[in-house]
């Protein structure tokens, strides 16, 4: 399950300049190559949307607000399009990053728990009896 996921930080580093009416052409290399002094890794090497395809066959739960100011919706539907089935998407309308479970804790805690039920059974029927 993977609740807002960004496609990759280049992007998020764009859309938050662009926020703040900064030009990204050049906020983003500089971030980059502010990142690659001070933590050894540039922005190319976190792509998660690169790697969303390889978690098939196992299933995948994403989520995502609607009105997510951080990382945009846009990011969840790239996430999407490059995963394998099994899959699902649940854009919660009107929410913002990671607002769907406060929104309604019942209703995101029942949708996870239902997709785990579904796609992995109960945990305790694979266990053994005790004596």
């Amino acid at each position: 399950v993977a609740d807002s996921p960004f496609t990759g930080i280049a992007e998020v580093v764009a859309h938050a300049a662009g926020q703040k009416h900064l030009p990204a052409k050049l906020v983003v290399p500089l971030a980059d190559a502010l990142t690659r002094w001070r933590y050894g890794y540039r922005f190319g090497a976190v792509r998660p949307v690169e790697a969303v395809a390889a978690i098939s066959p196992r299933p995948l739960l994403l989520i995502h607000g609607a009105a997510d100011s951080l990382i945009p919706v846009s990011h969840v539907h790239a996430f999407y399009a490059a995963a394998r089935e099994p899959k699902e998407l649940w854009v919660v309308e009107g929410m913002d990053h990671c607002g769907g479970y406060f929104a309604d804790r019942a209703a995101y805690v029942a949708r996870v728990g239902e997709f785990f039920a579904r796609h992995l059974g109960s945990v305790e029927s694979d266990r053994p009896e005790r004596i």
